[in-house]
This record gives structure tokens, sequence and C-alpha cells, in this order.
């Protein structure tokens, strides 16, 4: 067995975060007597998506992305909100949806039996725990690190080397990290010595240079690589 441990990202690799965003989405905006559609949802991702590269960068905190968002977003609709109380509104919407990816519980249940698995994650620690708590995927896993309890993020060597720290007698070479984000999943597992795939869940065209050793399209199609 090439591998004996696995690190799965959890949004949009085993959560539905696209769809948990959106009905939160549509919540926050229902509150506040606005209508929200297609384009509403593209103009807030099209903010929320550049400020976590710029996280992910090293460019700015994740408390300026969560305390700042909103105002960003309800700005152009000449709204002047209070960010951090959206944010409030927004969390806790967020925290109570679990919509699990087809097969992700199933493909977990299996390869616990035989792999240690991780969860390595930028997301909130609360609302990942709760989201993996109430969708009944927890249980399937040796160790959770969200980077907010890390102290260090997705890609950053140090996020993957505190995490190594955690588990006994660790070598790089017997891990495989499963993540949709090129940058913070694949980027990250390559500068820290892992083999990588990438679940291309969108199908869309690689546009970097970073070159995973797998590509997924289906998570069922990790049992070939692991056989």
């Amino acid at each position: 067995m090439k591998y004996t441990n696995l690190f799965f990202d959890i949004d949009n690799t085993l959560l539905d975060f696209d769809a948990s965003e959106k009905k939160s989405l549509q919540k926050v905006y229902n509150n506040m007597n606005m209508d929200f559609d297609d384009v509403d949802l593209s103009h807030y991702r099209n903010i929320n998506e550049s400020m976590w590269r710029s996280y992910e960068r090293g460019e700015m905190t994740i408390e300026e992305i969560f305390d700042t968002r909103f105002t960003k977003v309800f700005k152009a609709y000449g709204k002047d909100v209070d960010g951090i109380l959206v944010e409030r509104i927004y969390r806790e919407y967020l925290n109570n949806r679990h919509d699990v990816i087809d097969g992700a519980e199933e493909l977990l249940g299996t390869l616990s039996k035989k792999y240690s698995i991780y969860a390595v994650t930028n997301g909130l620690a609360e609302t990942q725990y709760q989201r993996l708590k109430d969708s009944g995927l927890h249980k399937y896993f040796s160790g959770i690190f969200p980077s907010s309890e890390v102290g260090h993020k997705k890609p950053d060597i140090e996020y993957f080397q505190y995490v190594f720290s955690k588990i006994e007698n660790f070598e790089p070479k017997s891990g495989l990290v499963i993540g949709d984000n090129l940058l913070s999943d694949i980027y990250g597992g390559i500068n820290a010595g892992l083999d990588t795939c990438w679940y291309n869940i969108r199908g869309v065209e690689k546009d970097t240079e970073i070159i995973p050793n797998y590509e997924i399209k289906q998570l069922e199609e990790l049992y070939e690589i692991l056989d």
C-alpha cells in the first residue's frame, strides 16, 4: 500500500460548500428584504474569492475577510451595512448547512478501514466542526486541522508541518492530499512533500503551472488511484 495517510480538504471536496453558501446567502438577502438571484451570487463570490486568494497569498488575515466582505458586497447596492453583524447572521445559517457531496460518506467509510484520514481546511474551526458533526463525517477522521486553530494556513509549509507533527512517525511519502483548490491544496501539498490529487469538481481547465500527481472529477475515481 503506497499511502497510509490521506489528507482531505473539506469544502467542495467532501461537503458541497457552494450549495451551502448559496442557501445561506439566500436567507441573508431575504432577511434584508432583498431579492437574490444568480447575479447576486456571482457578485458575492467574485468579492469573496478575491479576498480568499489574498488570504492564501498572505496579503490579508482571515479576520479581515469576515469583518469586511459583506460591507464590500452591499456597498455595490448602495447599502451601508454593519459587515460584522451580517457576517454573524450568515455564519449562523452556514454552520447549520452540511450538504454532503455525492459519494463522500461512502468513500470515507470505506477508506477509513485501511487508511488514517485527516481533514485539512482553511475554514473557520467552529463552522467546520459543526458541519462535519452534523453531516456525520467527523467519525471517519483521525484528526481535524482548521487553519484558525493551527495558526497557519494552507498552502503555507508551516501549516502542513504542524499537521505532520501530530501524526506519530509520519513520513511525507506516506501521505496523499486530496482537494479542489490548486493553490491551497495542491501547491501546498507539493511544497510539503506530499503526493497530491486534484479533485476537479467543476471540470475546469488547469491554467497554472501547478501539476498534481493525479486528477479526478468524481470522488469514486480515488479508489483506482489507491488500489
